[in-house]
């Protein structure tokens, strides 16, 4: 993808939970943590994010680093990294491309019993990727 800022994503499906974005118009337009989900929020509008990101240098060291440090400085390091991301996104003129994995199997690993599953959906992978 020749975006120079993306962040790889999943349109909703039913199996998938976490932090999602809304996309417009291929852009990434608002980071939802699950956290942060109101009442009225309509996931099936979404996209789950991958955690995947390519991300420029002007973008990293004028909005990402000083974005982050603000929100680190303000909450200790306590928050996640998506209540960044809603800052950026909602709050600045960057422009972060939404990438659709499509058909590419992916699957999110946070504990080890995530792993365990990974490891047997892609055990007959023919391709690997280290």
């Amino acid at each position: 993808d020749k975006r120079v800022d993306l962040t790889v994503v999943e349109k909703y499906k039913p199996t998938l939970d976490g932090s999602f974005v809304d996309v417009k118009n291929g852009k990434v337009v608002d980071w939802i943590h699950k956290k942060q989900r109101t009442p009225d929020f309509v996931i099936e509008t979404k996209y789950k994010t991958v955690n995947i990101h390519k991300f420029s240098k002007p973008f990293v060291e004028k909005t990402l680093v000083p974005i982050l440090k603000k929100h680190v400085d303000e909450a200790n390091g306590t928050e996640p990294i998506e209540f960044v991301m809603k800052d950026i996104v909602t709050n600045t003129k960057s422009n972060i491309g939404a990438f659709e994995v499509g058909k590419i199997k992916w699957f999110e690993i946070d504990d080890v019993n995530d792993l365990a599953i990974a490891e047997k959906i892609f055990k007959n992978s023919i391709r690997r990727i280290y």
